[in-house]
């Protein structure tokens, strides 16, 4: 390797790494602790589920390989952006909160993230996420575990939920899932942006047109798939999340200052590919 290619490595590792602190900061920060729901749980419950926590990084940590490792900071960057510009910045509408989960729900329930819709007159609606960032192809095994979730007539759960419209506070059963993912090459465009703190741009930013299409395209294969095998409880609750997305894409469209190239990236035309895989 010349000289100057382990110069500009050395300068994106850290890049890398300063994204990645301040996202661990923000994670750590919002991030629902159990503790906070020991009222509900117990202290016995809480310290059982605590120390299952610890027991899995600990071996997540001794199996991580260097790509993996790599590979869980671009994640954990792309998870700090989205929680805080999915809120802040309307990436998700203007009727959307973002709330970080526990680690427990993290590890345990494969939900990195919930959005929560506030809608007049009606109670919220959630979308539990599962955030990935990828160098280019989509983890299909993700979208089939929904499906498989689907045949068992279940959803996602979130065991530690504190819900910010309602102030509901305890467990959320069958919540809509879907997995977003977008490129390196995105998460460092956008971790650029983040630390310059160029949010006028991030606002903007068409990645939120890509992340809200790939929810929609998830939504719609999924309501399909549970109507088609006799679901029709899930097949509803993927036709409401179907039919905010919908409406939070058209205000996009007339959103000023915003344009969209139309253009994704390689992680969107592997999801399309994958899910259309995963429905068969």
């Amino acid at each position: 390797m010349r000289q100057s290619e382990t110069f500009h490595s050395a300068e994106k590792n850290q890049f890398l790494e300063k994204a990645y602190k301040k996202a661990l900061e923000i994670i750590e920060r919002d991030r629902i602790k159990t503790d906070e729901l020991a009222d509900l749980y117990g202290a016995e419950t809480i310290a059982r589920d605590n120390a299952y926590v610890k027991k899995r990084e600990e071996e997540f940590e001794i199996s991580l390989s260097d790509a993996d490792r790599q590979q869980r900071k671009l994640a954990a960057v792309f998870e700090a952006i989205l929680h805080e510009h999915g809120e802040q910045s309307n990436w998700f509408g203007e009727a959307a909160v973002t709330i970080k989960t526990s680690r427990f729900d993290d590890i345990v329930n494969g939900v990195d993230e919930i959005v929560e819709f506030e809608e007049k007159a009606t109670s919220p609606s959630y979308l539990a996420l599962a955030v990935d960032a990828t160098y280019s192809t989509f983890p299909d095994h993700k979208l089939i575990k929904i499906k498989e979730e689907i045949n068992k007539g279940e959803l996602a759960q979130i065991k530690y939920a504190v819900a910010e419209n309602t102030g509901f506070r305890g467990e959320l059963n069958k919540v809509p899932r879907v997995v977003i993912g977008v490129s390196s090459r995105t998460v460092n465009e956008l971790a650029e942006l983040w630390l310059s703190k160029d949010n006028k741009v991030l606002a903007n930013h068409p990645v939120q047109m890509q992340i809200l299409e790939e929810v929609l395209m998830q939504a719609k294969a999924f309501a399909k798939y549970a109507e088609n095998i006799g679901q029709p409880e899930i097949a509803r609750k993927y036709e409401k999340t179907q039919a905010i997305i919908t409406g939070v894409i058209e205000k996009k469209k007339n959103q000023q200052g915003f344009s969209d190239s139309g253009k994704r990236d390689d992680v969107f035309v592997s999801l399309e590919v994958a899910l259309s895989h995963a429905m068969r």
